[in-house]
């Protein structure tokens, strides 16, 4: 397309994406990924190429550093409730339980927006899951918070 001089535009980019998603491509979707940005689309004017694109990454890559990376990206422009859709989508999607680097960014999240009563149950969480005793990361973020 882009060799015919014409533009793809997001429904394009969403439904190309989707197919990738789809099909578990994801060596096909990361390229289509970096012509997004290079494309200049942002998450908040383009939400269907980011859902898109959240959704490739979430259905090729099963893996807890995937979905934090996803759950960072959405803290970092802001995003708190996405990114708590996020936590409850890893774990109840994909069975994938929070390791020390999700608690870390979520009880930043928590910090950062003032969510008190998220922060106590992320808390409630990591005592739990014992993960106080295991990282000092998670205390120090959990005082942070």
């Amino acid at each position: 397309m882009t060799g015919s001089g014409q533009e793809a535009d997001s429904v394009t980019f969403s439904c190309v994406i989707s197919a990738c998603s789809s099909l578990e491509k994801l060596p096909l979707g990361e390229p289509l990924h970096g012509l997004v940005i290079k494309s200049g689309y942002s998450p908040e004017a383009e939400v269907s190429v980011a859902n898109s694109i959240i959704s490739m990454y979430s259905k090729c890559e099963d893996d807890v550093i995937s979905w934090n990376a996803i759950l960072n990206g959405f803290a970092a422009n802001g995003m708190f409730e996405e990114a708590f859709g996020v936590l409850k989508e890893m774990q109840s999607v994909d069975k994938i339980q929070p390791d020390i680097a999700t608690v870390v960014s979520i009880t930043s999240i928590c910090g950062d927006f003032c969510l008190s009563r998220e922060g106590r149950a992320v808390h409630g969480y990591t005592v739990r899951w014992e993960m106080q005793s295991r990282a000092l990361e998670v205390i120090n973020s959990v005082i942070d918070m």
